[in-house]
């Protein structure tokens, strides 16, 4: 399949090459579009596809930098809602999108007290993301040659493992171990790795995700290292701040047991691959 028109959003910097298509792109052709000096650059390419759910308005296939296929994405979905309000008309504000691992809400916020100067007067700032049930799994010991690593598992329909830092540097560790950790034996799949800690009102996060290195934000990283910050007694019932090297997110624990991503997505330019 080829690729022409797309458009570049990004989510606190994680960003992302979104078009339409009809079947997956071949590795390699995604690979020179994530290229950051001879391709668009982009952290993944969305694919909008035709979605055979009645309750969905489009499905989302979310392809890794290197040509690899995930479940899910957290701030690609909040991008991809934009670019279905502004790019292929849907005209809700709350409506569902078919992934890989079912169907997402997503609720569109308007905030007009915000820097909006990117932002036309009908779109919204702000994207809220219901993310399902995250269930926190087995804590579990890396053997990093000499060393452990102390993790614990998170599944929010793509695994991550969140190892929580008491003093070392998020960004120093990611660089560090992220990509050992991330193709380590004991996740066949590979996984996307946090390592995260508590600094005063916020958690402090850097997310090496599989098939892309590490991130300026990770959406479904974010929720997941907040779900191991509540159960360390960090945050309140209500939620807490991740921030992350592009800026902060927003995880909110709803009543209903559902997680929700609360941050911003921006439309950044369209082109055309050739």
């Amino acid at each position: 399949m080829r690729l022409r028109a797309f458009v570049k959003y990004h989510g606190l910097g994680n960003d992302f090459v979104i078009a339409r298509g009809q079947a997956p792109l071949e590795p390699a052709l995604v690979q020179a579009i994530c290229e950051r000096r001879l391709g668009v650059g982009a952290d993944g390419v969305l694919l909008s596809l035709p979605t055979g759910r009645a309750d969905c308005a489009a499905r989302m296939l979310v392809l890794n930098a290197d040509g690899s296929r995930a479940q899910m994405c957290g701030n690609g979905l909040r991008c991809f809602a934009r670019y279905l309000v502004e790019e292929q008309g849907v005209r809700e504000t709350s409506f569902k999108v078919e992934t890989d691992v079912g169907a997402l809400a997503v609720d569109l916020v308007h905030r007009p007290d915000e820097e909006t100067s990117s932002v036309d007067a009908h779109a919204p700032w702000l994207l809220r993301v219901e993310l399902g049930h995250g269930r926190l799994g087995a804590s579990l010991d890396l053997e990093l040659g000499d060393a452990q690593l102390p993790v614990r598992c998170v599944d929010l329909g793509n695994p991550h493992a969140v190892a929580w830092l008491e003093t070392a540097d998020p960004m120093s560790e990611a660089r560090r171990i992220g990509q050992q950790c991330s193709e380590h034996p004991l996740f066949p799949e590979r996984a996307n790795i946090g390592f995260a800690r508590w600094r005063v009102a916020a958690l402090e996060l850097v997310v090496y995700e599989r098939g892309c290195g590490i991130t300026l934000a990770c959406g479904t990283g974010a929720a997941a290292a907040a779900l191991v910050a509540r159960a360390r007694g960090f945050g309140d019932a209500e939620g807490l701040d991740v921030l992350l090297p592009g800026g902060l997110l927003r995880v909110e624990f709803g009543s209903d047991g559902l997680l929700r991503l609360l941050g911003p997505a921006v439309r950044v330019f369209s082109g055309e691959w050739t």
